[in-house]
């Protein structure tokens, strides 16, 4: 059978704090930045592949990523894999192709 999953991953703090500082997660000397971020992508692409990695934010009182704190910075969060060599097409998969595309295949299961 084929793997029709994703993996998807919040970049919040409450999720990076032990990330960024394991011997003070409650009050961490410095917020995750985007390139925390970024090298979490390559990590999940490393062990998924890129057609199985996908990405989602928490705006809503706990973001504190340093270079992304709201929505209007969000352009930085694939801004920063850009850079690092990551192509349109796979940002746009991580960005919401991924899940996109297994939202689909579940729905069209469930039709069956």
């Amino acid at each position: 059978m084929e793997n029709k999953t994703v993996l998807l991953f919040c970049f919040a703090i409450t999720f990076y704090t032990a990330y960024v500082a394991p011997e003070n997660t409650l009050f961490p000397d410095r917020l995750p930045t985007v390139a925390d971020v970024a090298d979490h992508i390559a990590h999940i692409v490393s062990i998924t592949g890129i057609d199985y990695a996908g990405i989602g934010s928490d705006f809503d009182g706990v973001a504190g990523i340093s270079g992304c704190r709201d929505v209007s910075e969000i352009g930085a969060i694939t801004g920063e894999p850009v850079r690092r060599g990551y192509g349109e097409e796979d940002i746009a998969k991580i960005r919401g192709g991924n899940p996109m595309r297994v939202f689909s295949d579940v729905t069209c299961s469930a039709e069956e």
